[in-house]
Parts: structure tokens; C-alpha cells; sequence
């Protein structure tokens, strides 16, 4: 017999439905399927229609179908149906069966299922892990300008360097809006004795404790569709909304590299397709075979967080702002027209630098993942998460 079920597409890729769709896929036959994107049914979310077989037929090659925004006409209804774009196919889901966890993704090629054949993941080079929810921030968590500079502690090794200097507050990864290589370093969170006996008790009772004030690659778990990975120097403590991933020293360039490549995107369309970034999401991406020897992406991304924070300690939002640097000597002196327009100069360069070396790690990665000729290695400029000049704000 054949049956039909109309929901929220969260079932085909959450890690909380693993179970649900182990169990369909090995006693039910997918013929038909709809996959409508976020928005297009009125709504903010995706939603599936799906029509299956109630017996295993293992040999089937179901339809699919993808409608997105871009395929509607301006009444808001397809312009043509089933739309036709890439992810309009025909697959056995047997096939995308194989991929850690069972995703329904049914785009997926042959060749981005041998990605995952290398054996290794990011799970295997740099442990991910959540961090500690307070279960009251009011309390707890403050930005680090509304405390007094001198009650944090910046560079803690452990929680007994913080106790034996007296200091009240250390950093805390809290996620935070897209941003990449570097940055968001917005709050603090307080870690005196007296405040650390009080979180072993509350929120989720500080897991990973052995891992706080390591150095790390952070990110936000929810997001738009854009997703962005930072290094994090020591010092600090995570959230679990700013999950973290923990690289030996030689892994810290080419696991961030990884993870904010196009590549990586493509991966997380599947096992992410909500923008819920979660922690087993970010465990399955693939790390090719030969990318940790790469001393090309290794360099980029050196250079790339080098240029990120520099831009961040620009600003006085950063606690290493210093001073404005359109006021340094090297931009000139005498008029405001022409410190602006090298000023100017300076951040346009890094920009076009900085999309140059993003694009180059994209180009080398997708090689060694044989991606080539399925993902873009281009990265446009909207997406260089690096500061533009305004005249009016910074005059």
C-alpha cells in the first residue's frame, strides 16, 4: 500500500530524528518527495511532501524535487513544477543511506559520498564539544565594558589562576552574529570560587571542564545560512551555543580552513539544512586525505585570522582597542581627506587579500576532496566578514 505525510522538514536531517529514519528507511520505500525551502510555503520553515511505498523495495529510484524562493514567481507560486533545478532527481535512497547518520539528502553525487570514505572527520582531529549554559546569564554574564577592566582575567590557564589572582570574570564564547577567522569577543562570564561552586550546580553543571581556557576553533550554532568558524585563543570559557572545537596545535590552520570552506557548506546543507549548527553536525565533516601536510592553506589561514583580528582590535568593541588607527602616523597627517582615502585603501586591500586566500583555500581543499567541479571555490565580497570604511562614522 502507499501512504503520504505533509510535515516540517526537520525530520529528514536532525540528529534527534536519527532513529525515525533508520527505521523508514529500512521498512519503507520513498516514490515521491517535495522539498519545499524555508519561506515557500508561507512559513519560515522547510517543509516535505512524501509519498511512500509501505513495503522495502530495494531496488526503486524514487523523484525528488526541490522547490526554493528563487523558483517563484512574484505571486509566490512556482514558476514551474517540479522546479527545475540541480536537486531535481531521481536516487535510491539506499545510497544516501551510507552517509553518518542517514540524512535525506537525495542531491547528494557519488563523489560527495566517497568524501566521507577517507575515514577521517573533524570529530578525529579536533574534538567538538558543547560548552556550559548558566541557567541564569542575568546573573552571570555580562558584556566585558560594563565590568571593571581590571575584575577579568584575560589569559587563565586554568580556574586556580583565576581564583589566585582575585578576578571575578573570564571570556566566554557565546556564539554571536556570522562572522569568520576571528572575533566576537563580547562577553564574560563570571568564574570566582565562590561563582564556579554555584555553576557545578546549575544550568548544565559545566561540562568539558578539563577543556576551558584551551585554544580552540568557535562558532555559533545558530545562524542564517551562512556559517563562520574563529580561532580562540586561551583564555577562555565556551557556551553551549558557542561550541567548540579542540585541535592539536598543528591541526588549529588546517581544521579552520575546513570548516569554513565551501566544501564544508555543502556538508553542512545536509547534515545542517535547519542552520542549527549543532555539535554533531560539525563532527561529521570529512577531513581529506593530505589537507594537514597542506602548507598553502596552513599560510592562508594563518594570515587570514591575523587580518581578522587585527580588524576586530580596530574597533573599541574589542578589549585590546588601543587607539583609532585612521589617527596613525602611517595614513598621513594634515587633512581628513586624504587619512580617509588611504585609510581607505588599507581596508579595501585586505579585503581583496583576504578574498584571494579565502577563494585559493577553497580551490585546494575541493582538489583533495575531488570537489572540484561541484562546488564553487569563489567567495564573493559580501561574505569577507571584515570591516568597510565610513566616512561619516569614522570621521
Amino acid at each position: 500500500g502507499f501512504s503520504s505525510m505533509v510535515t516540517m522538514q526537520s525530520w529528514m536531517f536532525l540528529s534527534s530524528y536519527e532513529a525515525m529514519r533508520e527505521n523508514f528507511l529500512t521498512r519503507r520505500t520513498i516514490m515521491n518527495m517535495a522539498h519545499m525551502g524555508n519561506g515557500v510555503m508561507g512559513i519560515a520553515f522547510g517543509t516535505v511532501a512524501t509519498v511512500f511505498c509501505s513495503s522495502s523495495l530495494a531496488e526503486h529510484a524514487g523523484s525528488f524535487c526541490f522547490c526554493d524562493a528563487g523558483d517563484l514567481d512574484a505571486s509566490g507560486r512556482p514558476e514551474n513544477f517540479p522546479p527545475n533545478n540541480p536537486r531535481r532527481t531521481v536516487a535510491r535512497q539506499d545510497e544516501f543511506s551510507r552517509l553518518p547518520g542517514r540524512p535525506i539528502a537525495y542531491w547528494v553525487s557519488k563523489e560527495f559520498l566517497k568524501c566521507f570514505q577517507s575515514g577521517t572527520t573533524v570529530e578525529d582531529i579536533a574534538p567538538v564539544r558543547q560548552g556550559f549554559q548558566t541557567g541564569d546569564n542575568d546573573k552571570y554574564l555580562r558584556l566585558w565594558h560594563e565590568v571593571p577592566f581590571e575584575s577579568i582575567s584575560f589569559n587563565a590557564d586554568s580556574k586556580e589562576d583565576v581564583f589566585s589572582t582575585g578576578s571575578r570574570y573570564v571570556p566566554y564564547n557565546k556564539g554571536g552574529a556570522f562572522r569568520k577567522w576571528f572575533g566576537n569577543c563580547d562577553y564574560v562570564v563570571r568564574f570566582d570560587k565562590t561563582a564556579y561552586e554555584e555553576l557545578s550546580g546549575l544550568g548544565n553543571c559545566l561540562p568539558s571542564r578539563h577543556l576551558y581556557f584551551r585554544e580552540a576553533i568557535t562558532w555559533s550554532a545558530l545562524s542564517s545560512s551562512l556559517f563562520g568558524a574563529r580561532y580562540s585563543p586561551r583564555g577562555f570559557t565556551f557556551s553551549a551555543k558557542g561550541a567548540c572545537a579542540f585541535p592539536a596545535v598543528q591541526d588549529t590552520q588546517t581544521t579552520l580552513a575546513i570548516l569554513n570552506s565551501t566544501v564544508a557548506k555543502a556538508v553542512l546543507d545536509v547534515f545542517a539544512a535547519t542552520m542549527d549548527f549543532n555539535v554533531g553536525s560539525i563532527r561529521n565533516i570529512p577531513v581529506p586525505i593530505g589537507a594537514r601536510e597542506n602548507k598553502l592553506v596552513s599560510e592562508n589561514t594563518r594570515r587570514l585570522v591575523q587580518f581578522a583580528r587585527i580588524d576586530w582590535d580596530d574597533s573599541e568593541v574589542s578589549w585590546d582597542f588601543k587607539c583609532f588607527p585612521m589617527l596613525a602616523q602611517k595614513f598621513g597627517e594634515g587633512a581628513i581627506k586624504t587619512i580617509f582615502q588611504n585609510w581607505t585603501q588599507c581596508l579595501d586591500d585586505r579585503i581583496r587579500q583576504s578574498m584571494a586566500m579565502e577563494t585559493e583555500n577553497n580551490r585546494q581543499l575541493a582538489t583533495l576532496y575531488r570537489l572540484q567541479n561541484e562546488v564553487s571555490c569563489e567567495v564573493p565580497e559580501s561574505q569577507i566578514t571584515l570591516s568597510r570604511a565610513d566616512r561619516e562614522k569614522d570621521c
